[in-house]
C-alpha cells in the first residue's frame, strides 16, 4: 500500500514545472481584473481544464499500458551491451530478444544483420510452413553468428539471449520443444504467407490445422494465470504433443524427413 502514497508523491513533485509554465498564464488571468469574485472564476475554469487534460491523458496512458499487457509483446534489442534489458523487460506474454549475454560485450555486433536475414528470406524456415517464427529468426541468427566467428578465426564477443516465458532468465540455445523457444515458435512478425501454387491439398490441411493449434496455445497462454499450474502443464503438453506431430507430418510431406 506504500506505492499509492508515492505515486501522489511524485505527482506533487512533478507537477512543479507548472510554475514556470502555467504560472506566468495564470498571472496574466488575473492582470487588470479588480474584482475577487471574476478572477477567481477565471483562476477554477482555467485550473479544472488543467485537472481534465491532465487526468484524461493518465487515463489514456494507463489504458494504453493495460492493452500492451494483455497481448503479446516482442522486444528486440540488437545493441551491444543489451542483455541487462532482459530481465527488467521481460513478462507474460511478452518475448525479450538480446543481442549480448551481458552488459560486458560492448563490441559492435553482427545479430542484427543475421536476424534480419532470417525474417526477409526462407532459410530460417525449418518448419517449412511458409513463414518464420521468432525462434526460428533467433536460432538461424545465433548460429549464424557462431559460424562468422568461427569462419573469421576470432574470439565471440556476443552471445545472444532469448526470453518469452517470462521467468526473466534468457535461453543462449533454446529448442523449439520447450521453455523460452516454444513459446517463441508461436510468435510471428508480419502476416503468414498462402500456401504456394505447388502446394498439395493434404500439406495445405496440415498448415491449416497447424495455425489452429498455435491459436489454441496462444489462448492458453493467455488463460494461464486462470488455471491451476498442473491443469496449464497438462494441457499444454498436450498441445505441445500436438504440434510436434504436426510439425513431424509436413516435413515429411515437404521432403525433409521425419
Amino acid at each position: 500500500m506504500t506505492e499509492l502514497p508515492l505515486i501522489f508523491l511524485g505527482g506533487l513533485l512533478g507537477s512543479s514545472h507548472c510554475i514556470g509554465i502555467c504560472g506566468p498564464l495564470a498571472l496574466a488571468l488575473g492582470a487588470n481584473q479588480s474584482q475577487l469574485r471574476t478572477n477567481l472564476a477565471r483562476q477554477l475554469v482555467f485550473s479544472a481544464g488543467r485537472i481534465f487534460t491532465y487526468s484524461f491523458g493518465g487515463a489514456v496512458a494507463a489504458f494504453s499500458g493495460w492493452w500492451l499487457t494483455q497481448r503479446p509483446l516482442a522486444v528486440i534489442d540488437c545493441t551491444s551491451a543489451s542483455a541487462p534489458f532482459l530481465n527488467r523487460l521481460a513478462g507474460e506474454n511478452r518475448i525479450v530478444i538480446t543481442a549480448t549475454k551481458s552488459g560486458a560485450e560492448q563490441n559492435e555486433t553482427m545479430f542484427p544483420r543475421f536476424f534480419v536475414a532470417a525474417l526477409a528470406g526462407a532459410a530460417a524456415d525449418t518448419d517449412k510452413d511458409g513463414r518464420v517464427s521468432l525462434f526460428e529468426a533467433f536460432d538461424y541468427a545465433r548460429q549464424e553468428v557462431e559460424r562468422a566467428y568461427t569462419s573469421a578465426r576470432r574470439l565471440q564477443t556476443e552471445h545472444p539471449l532469448l526470453e518469452a516465458d517470462g521467468d526473466g532468465v534468457g535461453t543462449p540455445a533454446p529448442t523449439a520443444a520447450a521453455g523460452d523457444g516454444a513459446a517463441a515458435s508461436l510468435s510471428f512478425l508480419g502476416s503468414a504467407a498462402g500456401p504456394s501454387a505447388g502446394e498439395s491439398p493434404e500439406l495445405r490441411a496440415l498448415h491449416v490445422e497447424k495455425r489452429r493449434i498455435e491459436a489454441a496455445l496462444e489462448a492458453l497462454r493467455l488463460r494461464r494465470a486462470q488455471l491451476a499450474e498442473a491443469e496449464y502443464q497438462q494441457q499444454l503438453e498436450q498441445l505441445l504433443l500436438e504440434l510436434s506431430r504436426n510439425g513431424q507430418a509436413i516435413r515429411r510431406l515437404s521432403g525433409g524427413g521425419s
